[in-house]
């Protein structure tokens, strides 16, 4: 009866295969929330875009010179806002530069394991054939030996 195939690292492969998704799913939360970052600069940069047109409207309407203050201070501080939330998506940029690169590690470390694994499933299965070939040719053998003993 032939030996069933059993590959020697499996359980390291399958451990690399945990690592590989983990981090997979770390780049993808990263992803996620450099999206999440760049949506709020866009909100931002929508919130200034009105008050800015607010104020001009106000330049039309002659409101008092109070309301131009403090429309001037509010898009000043959302001016600020912005620019803090352009440091925010750099420094995310960042952590999903890292999270990528750990993903990538990941995967080539799992994809080497199953490069050996097809490797020595090649080898199991020309090993087999060799056995299986010498096999029949042990019976061929002892079929012609049996004939021409008779």
């Amino acid at each position: 009866m032939p030996k069933k195939f059993v590959f020697k690292l499996e359980t390291v492969l399958h451990y690399r295969q945990v690592i590989e998704d983990k981090k997979k799913r770390e780049f993808s939360q990263a992803l996620s929330a450099l999206e999440n970052e760049k949506r709020k600069l866009q909100d931002i940069d929508k919130k200034i875009a009105d008050k800015i047109a607010e104020l001009a409207h106000l330049e039309q309407n002659c409101h008092t010179a109070v309301d131009f203050f403090n429309y001037q201070v509010f898009v000043t501080h959302l001016e600020q806002t912005r620019k803090k939330q352009i440091l925010v998506i750099e420094k995310t940029q960042a952590v999903l530069a890292q999270k990528r690169m750990e993903y990538i590690e990941a995967t080539k470390n799992t994809k080497v394991l199953l490069r050996l694994k097809e490797k020595a499933m090649t080898d199991y299965l020309k090993e087999m054939s060799f056995l299986e070939q010498k096999f029949l040719d042990e019976l061929a053998t002892l079929r012609a030996a049996r004939t021409h003993a008779v």
